[in-house]
């Protein structure tokens, strides 16, 4: 009986694993439907991998009934896909190994979204892709870390839209989003 049951459990584990396979370094992954996808024509050629700036608003000490949202900073951004970055864009404040750095151009500090060695692919939440997880971030405190999503979201209509930095939710989890065919 003993036996029995976990003989019962492995499959059920070894099921479960095979069916969404992914393989970081080759850049594809498996969905639950048995649907390949092959996300390596995105790796940057370039040892500087994707890089842009973009414009956010600070709104951390906003107030619920009386939002100001006239706080804007400026942040340069570096995205790699399937690897970790090589030659970041400031190598004085972006000084550990990265798959994402999020550089704030007025207090010259840098944020890491998490390392490639710890990364998972899954299925979009709403069916038009999929997500490369990202963990192991920079520390924020002693229990809790940044980490990153990159959502490759279907668009039969272009081989590569973006990245483009979408939001830091509040467990300090950034997430990019990149629109490609390859994600359909």
């Amino acid at each position: 009986m003993k036996v029995t049951l976990l003989f019962v459990i492995a499959a059920s584990f070894l099921a479960s694993v095979l069916a969404n396979y992914s393989d970081i370094k080759s850049c594809t992954f498996t969905d639950s439907k048995g649907k390949k996808y092959d996300l390596s024509g995105l790796i940057a050629a370039d040892e500087m991998a994707y890089s842009w700036s973009q414009q956010l608003w600070d709104t951390s000490d906003n107030i619920y009934s009386n939002p100001d949202f006239s706080n804007k900073k400026n942040y340069m951004f570096q995205l790699q896909i399937c690897r970790n970055i090589t030659k970041p864009i400031h190598p004085e404040a972006c000084n550990v190994s990265a798959a994402t750095y999020m550089y704030d151009e007025t207090t010259k500090g840098c944020v890491s979204f998490g390392k490639l060695e710890l990364a998972t692919f899954e299925e979009n939440p709403f069916g038009d892709g999929i997500h490369l997880n990202l963990y192991y971030g920079d520390t924020v405190t002693h229990t809790l870390r940044y980490k990153g999503k990159i959502y490759f979201v279907c668009d039969q209509t272009k081989i590569m839209d973006g990245p483009v930095f979408e939001h830091l939710k509040d467990n300090y989890d950034g997430h990019f989003r990149i629109n490609t065919k390859y994600a359909c």
